[in-house]
């Protein structure tokens, strides 16, 4: 065989492999695609990011500019209904963790975001909440608690009282914490259990009953209390289950209208790669596997539940097989799971970290880092049927 012809025949076996891989890119119709915009292109916002949304349809998004755990900033940005976004540090001293959460007083009209501090202002692991009201440009921020020893991945939530509600790991991703402030108060900080690892997740119903979910030894667990009592009701959710690494692996707590909890969770048990759980508790707790979806990014899941209907966002992590790499939404509206593509393809991977967040009205907000552009992005639709 000639060099020329030896030449032909490699790229052609490079075109037919690369076509190949992105047999399987999705073709959304126009009636599928989705709005979208970039959040902010600047820095690295490339990491954890929360939306949510207030009673004006103004979108709140908290995020980490991540480029080391000694220079990571905590960002926050900000979309009034037809606005523009705008973008702006809440922490830019660095040393902050590449986790972040935010909840909002929609009666208060307050933002309030969670995070890990390190080195500051002594040497230490610091839980920190900043907050400030919307429109103004001044974060208070105070520490929750101080010397975690390897605090990780804090939740926060608020209840219709306006007390904050905040659940974290400390201690080698052992310990499950529990932190409460009501309106004007301060502080409380209690031990859930002494077991479990670095991610949980939390919800609190209108009877302030406190809900929340971790993880522990291959299994699915959840503790519940009334907001007066003391003790904590330990249960298993699910056993037996393989969810990887627990540091970056996403669990998600959300309620029903009839307050009802419902916990998703990772699962690598069946072979198929990181599937996605889901487990409800009415009297007892039942759980599925969508087999639908064969390998769901471990840290891009993100849940929400509204008008008795349940959205699902996560990154299509599939790989060469079909190297999909992007942002889907799984929802049941009427008794049926579908799925929707959002954003990505094998060229321009998406959803590594995302977060959801639908109003009342079905219109359907998502945050999610575009992982090749590397820039953070918003989409939205008004509805889906």
């Amino acid at each position: 065989m000639t060099n020329k012809l030896r030449f032909l025949v490699i790229a052609l076996y490079c075109a037919l492999f690369f076509t190949s891989c992105k047999k399987d890119d999705p073709t959304p119709s126009e009636s599928e695609k989705w709005s979208i915009e970039t959040i902010d292109n600047t820095g690295s916002p490339t990491s954890m990011n929360k939306i949510v949304t207030d009673l004006s349809s103004g979108n709140h998004v908290a995020y980490v500019d991540e480029n080391s755990i000694s220079t990571n900033k905590i960002k926050y940005a900000y979309k009034a209904l037809n606005g523009v976004w705008q973008t702006e540090f809440v922490d830019n001293d660095g040393n902050c963790s590449n986790w972040v959460d935010i909840t909002i007083d929609t009666i208060a009209n307050k933002i309030f975001i969670v995070y890990v501090k390190t080195g500051q202002p002594t040497v230490g692991e610091y839980l920190m909440l900043a907050e400030k009201n919307i429109g103004s440009t001044v974060w208070t921020k105070t520490a929750i608690q101080n010397q975690l020893n390897n605090s990780s991945k804090p939740r926060i939530t608020i209840d219709k009282n306006q007390g904050l509600h905040v659940c974290y790991a400390r201690g080698g991703y052992g310990y499950q914490y529990y932190a409460y402030r009501p309106l004007n108060g301060a502080f409380t900080v209690s031990l859930i259990t002494q077991e479990g690892d670095a991610n949980s997740a939390i919800a609190v119903d209108n009877g302030l009953n406190i809900h929340i979910a971790y993880y522990k030894s291959n299994s699915v667990r959840y503790a519940t209390k009334t907001i007066n009592a003391t003790d904590w009701t330990i249960s298993d959710i699910k056993t037996n289950i393989d969810y990887g690494s627990s540091t970056t692996t996403s669990i998600q707590i959300s309620l029903n209208p009839q307050s009802e909890p419902n916990v998703l969770f990772i699962n690598n048990s069946g072979g198929k790669g990181d599937c996605i759980g889901l487990a409800t508790k009415i009297s007892s707790w039942t759980s599925t596997i969508f087999s639908n979806i064969e390998k769901a990014n471990v840290f891009s899941v993100s849940m929400f539940f509204v008008n008795n209907r349940q959205y699902i966002t996560y990154k299509d992590d599939i790989g060469l097989s079909g190297q999909h790499f992007d942002l889907r939404i799984t929802y049941n509206i009427s008794g049926t799971w579908k799925t929707q593509f959002v954003d990505g393809n094998s060229d321009n991977r998406c959803g590594g970290y995302n977060s959801v967040y639908v109003e009342k009205s079905g219109k359907i907000n998502i945050s999610y880092t575009a992982d090749t552009e590397k820039v953070l992005k918003y989409a939205y639709k008004q509805k889906i049927e």
